[in-house]
């Protein structure tokens, strides 16, 4: 998929592989404990970290230690969201410039399953949900 180097995560720690100071950004879509040191040792200076959750965010001493990392932590609900944005996601998909691999498509009876493969991290790809409007649904 164009990747420069593969770490299998089950094996190694990307921050044991890859030199200090050697990534131009960290995107954290995880968001577990420590990610934000881990990160912080690997950037370049005038790095970027981006993690979706703030529990990934890094220590306050690893951000005294490295004050020039760019960090966003983008979380956003309600007002502060820009809706506009999802218009021009929209066009991006629309001309094929985005693509979302699916990992595995579940039928909405297969919620449970879905939402366990989900969490477990271990896809490579999205989960999805065939909803089928024909048949009722047990709640």
């Amino acid at each position: 998929m164009g990747a420069d180097r593969v770490i299998d995560y089950h094996s190694q720690n990307y921050w044991e592989v890859l030199a200090p100071k050697s990534v131009d950004v960290v995107y954290d879509c995880v968001g577990q404990s420590g990610t934000g040191d881990h990160a912080f040792e690997i950037l370049k200076e005038k790095g970027h970290f981006v993690s979706l959750l703030l529990t990934s965010l890094p220590s306050a001493s690893a951000r005294l230690k490295r004050w020039d990392i760019h960090t966003r932590v983008p979380t956003c609900v309600g007002a502060c969201a820009h809706y506009d944005r999802m218009d021009k996601i929209s066009e991006f998909v629309a001309l094929g410039k985005v693509t979302v691999h699916i990992d595995k498509t579940y039928s909405l009876a297969e919620i449970r399953n879905a939402f366990n493969a989900s969490i477990g991290g271990h896809t490579t790809g999205k989960v999805a949900l065939a909803v089928n409007t024909e048949s009722p649904v047990m709640v």
